[in-house]
């Protein structure tokens, strides 16, 4: 037997016996060599048939364990959505728990403190504290609930899952319970202990006031009090009426016997009052009202009820004055209806003059004594607005009047030989500083050696010398004393020196020719504007008005360099009846 017909043989006997059952495939000898077509065909279908049978028999496999767990997933389902549901109405539950304390704090401030029901349902276990014990528990008590409430719900919804710390949480929903039926029954225990008496209630002072009386007792009416409430502008008072207990009148002291729960209510009268402060040096306020005179010391302060008119009347002890009401200036005597809190404040200085000799030059050359000037003189002044000397009439004569007197006068002494005898302070042209300067005993140190203006009349005009002050001294004397000023200008020349009259100011600033620098001049009008009369028609005349240089003082005031009050003082001095004008 050839090779091929040897290994053809073996598998054949192979393939039989696999068919039978006597052997497992695959075969344990491959052939390497096959000329039957049937033995491929043979194999394919054994193969074929066996790979259907265990495909089929997976699938069936996985159809019954795909059902089975399909059944079981359902099942658990079904178990999860009731234990879910059940974990959220607990947490529902524990919600609305953890938001008792907050619900006590809104309901026991209502109690406590709304007064539109007479405090007849507060708490009576804080019925022994003061009204300021009363609201810091209850303060307290608010914030710790509010934190209580919020921090338990937040940290529940956060932390507590259906297996894990659920005990925690429904611990803190029981001690909540506890607290809260805790602090009601305080409150129900406090009113069973009064079950067999009656409650009355003392209602509109400053504070409720709640009392028990024993069923057929009398109470005795106590007074009351409220207190008075600032209103800014003024202050309500309260006077006490008595008591009204079911809209009958009763007063204090009387018996009264509670029937059943009730509430008394204090009865007052309201009335506005306002203080009037007064406040006042080298002068005195009279006070006129209610048909008699007030003398109020200064730094006192009166209580006058709205609506008083009021009438005002200022003494001065010196002509230069000032009279404030509320901050603002006026003239006395001043009348007005009080309406808010008023403060009244007036004061007066000394005088700020010329000693009387003092040389004043006139416009033609002549000179005359300070004491001799008469309206209708033509004085010599300088013009700053065109640089020249001018003519200008004499406007006033301050204290010309006045009788002498002892004062501390204050000699200036210049260069040239010049001398200047002021009182307390007066105005000089200091060319050093280019601006005019007041000059008195306590700063005449601080300007030796400064350069002033002289002005002499040489040749029918007027020229001006720039001398140097050397010393000064101080002389106690009996003398008159005055203070002239010039229409307009309101400057002169006293004993050849360029003077300025007593309390007025640079209204601008100056060139090197003493002429006001018309650049500056202008920019400071365009910033700050000018006064007009209707600003001081309450005050002076249209002539007087056209007399002074009321309007560029706006500039000067608006600069904080001068006061609208000093301003009204001047005119008050001017208006004086020891003045020539």
């Amino acid at each position: 037997m050839d090779f091929i017909s040897t290994i053809k043989s073996e598998t054949d006997q192979k393939y039989y016996q696999m068919l039978d059952g006597t052997i497992d495939a695959p075969f344990t000898v491959t052939p390497k060599i096959s000329q039957h077509n049937s033995y491929s065909v043979k194999r394919n279908k054994y193969y074929g048939r066996l790979n259907a049978e265990k495909s089929e028999f997976n699938n069936a496999i996985q159809r019954i364990k795909s059902n089975r767990d399909r059944r079981l997933s359902n099942e658990k389902s079904l178990r999860d959505e009731k234990v879910r549901k059940k974990f959220k109405r607990l947490q529902a539950i524990k919600t609305v728990v953890f938001l008792i304390p907050m619900i006590l704090c809104i309901v026991i401030g209502y109690d406590v403190f709304n007064l539109s029901h007479g405090q007849m349902y507060k708490v009576d276990a804080l019925e022994n504290f003061s009204l300021g014990w009363t609201i810091a528990l209850y303060v307290i008590f608010c914030i710790a609930s509010i934190l209580w409430s919020i921090l338990s719900i937040v940290f529940m919804y956060k932390n507590e899952t259906i297996r894990y710390k659920v005990k925690r949480y429904n611990v803190l929903a029981i001690l909540t319970i506890v607290f809260a039926v805790a602090l009601v029954g305080i409150n129900l225990y406090s009113v069973t202990s009064h079950s067999d008496q009656i409650r009355v209630t003392f209602i509109g002072g400053d504070e409720n006031v709640v009392e028990y009386v024993d069923k057929g007792a009398s109470i005795t009416l106590p007074s009351c009090s409220k207190r008075d409430k600032d209103k800014g502008d003024y202050v309500t008072k309260f006077t006490f009426q008595g008591w009204e207990i079911n809209g009958e009148m009763y007063q204090p002291r009387q018996k009264y016997e509670p029937k059943g729960k009730t509430s008394i209510k204090a009865i007052f009268e309201e009335k506005d009052w306002a203080t009037v402060s007064v406040s006042y040096s080298s002068a005195s306020i009279k006070l006129y009202y209610d048909g008699d005179s007030h003398s109020p010391s200064s730094g006192s302060k009166i209580e006058i009820p709205i609506g008083t008119q009021i009438r005002v009347e200022v003494s001065f002890s010196y002509s230069d004055t000032t009279f404030n009401v509320n901050g603002s200036s006026t003239r006395s005597p001043y009348t007005f209806t009080l309406e808010k809190h008023t403060s009244l404040y007036a004061t007066s200085s000394d005088p700020s003059c010329l000693v009387e000799g003092t040389q004043i030059t006139l416009y033609d050359g002549s000179k005359k004594a300070v004491e001799d000037l008469q309206m209708g003189d033509i004085l010599a002044v300088f013009n700053h607005e065109t640089g020249k000397y001018e003519a200008s009439p004499l406007l006033v004569n301050v204290h010309a009047n006045e009788a002498a007197d002892y004062y501390d006068v204050l000699n200036l002494h210049f260069s040239n030989g010049t001398s200047l005898r002021i009182i307390d302070e007066h105005g000089l042209f200091d060319k050093t500083q280019n601006k005019y300067v007041y000059i008195n005993k306590e700063n005449a140190n601080e300007f030796i050696g400064h350069t002033f203006v002289a002005s002499e009349y040489v040749n029918g005009s007027i020229q001006s010398n720039f001398i140097v002050l050397d010393g000064f001294g101080i002389t106690n004397e009996l003398v008159k004393i005055f203070n002239p000023a010039s229409v307009w200008h309101i400057n002169l020349i006293a004993n050849d020196m360029l003077t300025l009259s007593a309390g007025m100011v640079n209204l601008f600033e100056y060139a090197d020719n003493m002429q006001y620098d018309m650049v500056a001049m202008d920019r400071d009008i365009e910033q700050y504007g000018l006064y007009t009369y209707d600003d001081f028609k309450d005050y002076v005349s249209i002539e007087v008005f056209n007399a002074f240089p009321f309007k560029y003082y706006k500039v000067a005031i608006s600069k904080v360099e001068f006061t609208f009050d000093r301003l009204l003082g001047l005119i008050a001095l001017y208006n004086s009846p020891d003045s020539i004008k």
